[in-house]
């Protein structure tokens, strides 16, 4: 931050925390507003960093969860706490969260758990602007200690965490061929069940079968967006369609985006951790695997690099996903491949700039091509594990592998036989009740309508339930999104 030649304004923010209600047994530890004062000056607002420490939480430790912060200015957020990776060393910092203050006073600051943690705690903060040069109160611990000669700004936010999360329950969304154009329904979820979809868009751009299709928030608003790459020439189209909590808003986001191949796989995470969602693709290159990475910045994605180059066999009936499946706050890529007749799970983790592949489980049971592999927190541990949804002789079975951030553990069936099979069955993973831990849902065609199941997870099995029944006409070419698309 750029220094004034004149006397600066002066932000001195004291503290007094409270305590948590007793009994909590996975709450927020405390809350921090800087245990020190601290003295910030500058032409901007003062801001004073806000950290929500839950690195002692029993439960929810090593894992992620949203706060809601009230700073007692008239102002409310939410913010998403990232502990993944950071474990229970005492040692690491807790995450931030800055919010400026637009003048002098004592405020009284909330912070509330509600998705993954649980517990209130309030802190007094006293803003005070000075011209008396940089100073700080009396302390306990002695007399004052002279100010560093450089004090830096609070860390810039990141563009892609500049907005707040939307907490509320978990929808469903649907791409259709609309007499060859895109129409795009929305299901909303109130934890319980889906209410009646409206159509956000209709009829807005052209409708393709081999366009490849991801949901993640690609602009850091909170809000679930929807990405299609597509065949444009020969050549890739990234779109993004932006959800504004009632609609969609499409841009391209990149063209001329490497060469079209209908073979390849395209996977959403943020795969250098700054942040930002970005793009993978896993792609045939003469018979081994590549990926390539695009970068995004919240508001394009940039030119691909080559992450792996030739770094194992391609294989057309290899299924993927997309995970931060060692907690190192970077989504890392499964794949799950035929190893003579039996599944191996392999992990390319994210270094920031390369994938490094390792098998994390091997003779994982039978291979299948029609198995269905998806991943999510499904104990609610705070660690990614891996979901197949199996034929198993007509019907349902579901395995789940239990990670611990190096290895996947043998499968133990949640579910046996619990339920038709079906092929044309449209599969999706997330937190449907708001419980923790990663749910399933499945949109099947029942008598030529959509009926929309969802598998609550418990921790150790799941229980079904049918959240919509007769909800709109089934197509086997429409693909389903789970995210929370509204405001």
């Amino acid at each position: 931050m750029k220094q004034r030649s004149s006397v600066g304004a002066i932000l001195v923010a004291t503290v007094l925390l409270g305590r948590p209600s007793a009994g909590a047994a996975s709450e927020i530890e405390r809350l921090i507003v800087e245990p020190n004062p601290v003295v910030y000056s500058g032409p901007l607002a003062p801001a004073v960093s806000i950290s929500v420490d839950v690195k002692r939480a029993s439960i929810f430790d090593n894992a992620e969860c949203i706060v809601t912060i009230d700073p007692g200015d008239g102002s409310s957020f939410e913010r998403l706490v990232d502990r993944r990776g950071f474990g229970s060393d005492p040692n690491r910092p807790a995450p931030r969260i800055f919010h400026n203050y637009a003048k002098p006073g004592t405020y009284t600051v909330v912070a509330l758990g509600m998705s993954g943690c649980r517990g209130k705690l309030t802190a007094r903060v006293t803003v005070q602007q000075s011209a008396s040069g940089p100073t700080r109160p009396p302390s306990d611990d002695g007399p004052p200690k002279p100010r560093p000669p450089d004090v830096p700004p609070p860390p810039a936010q990141n563009p892609c965490r500049s907005s707040s999360t939307k907490g509320g329950s978990v929808d469903l969304a649907a791409a259709w061929n609309d007499a060859g154009s895109v129409s795009l329904a929305v299901f909303p979820g109130d934890g319980n069940k889906f209410l009646p979809h409206s159509q956000w868009n209709v009829r807005d751009g052209g409708w393709g079968d081999t366009v490849k299709w991801v949901a993640a928030d690609f602009t850091g608003d909170g809000l679930t967006d929807i990405a299609a790459i597509w065949n444009n020439g020969g050549a890739n189209t990234l779109t993004v369609r932006q959800s504004t909590g009632s609609k969609f808003i499409y841009s391209h986001w990149a063209t001329n985006a490497g060469g079209w191949m209908n073979s390849s796989v395209w996977l959403a995470g943020d795969f250098n951790g700054d942040g930002c969602i970005d793009l993978a693709s896993a792609w045939n290159d003469r018979g081994a695997a590549s990926i390539a990475v695009f970068l995004g910045d919240g508001t394009r994605f940039l030119p691909y690099t080559q992450w792996n180059v030739r770094d194992g066999g391609w294989g057309d009936a290899v299924k993927w996903v997309a995970a931060d499946f060692n907690g190192d706050g970077r989504t890392d890529i499964g794949a799950i491949w035929n190893n003579g007749g039996t599944n191996t799970l392999t992990v390319r983790l994210s270094t920031g700039s390369t994938f490094v592949a390792s098998h994390w489980a091997t003779n994982a049971g039978g291979w299948m091509d029609s198995t269905v592999w998806l991943a999510g927190d499904f104990n609610g541990d705070g660690r990614i594990d891996l979901a197949g949804a199996w034929n198993d002789a007509g019907a349902l079975s579901i395995a789940v592998f239990l990670g611990d951030g190096k290895t996947f553990q043998p499968p133990t069936q949640w579910s046996v036989r619990n339920g038709g099979w079906g092929n044309t069955v449209k599969w999706v993973a997330a937190d449907f009740n708001g419980d923790g831990r990663t749910d399933l849902g499945a949109i099947w065609n029942n008598g030529g309508n959509n009926t929309l199941t969802v598998r609550l997870s418990n921790g150790s099995q799941f229980t079904h339930g049918h959240w919509a029944t007769n909800a709109g006409g089934w197509m086997d070419s429409s693909v389903w999104f789970a995210g929370r698309f509204r405001n």
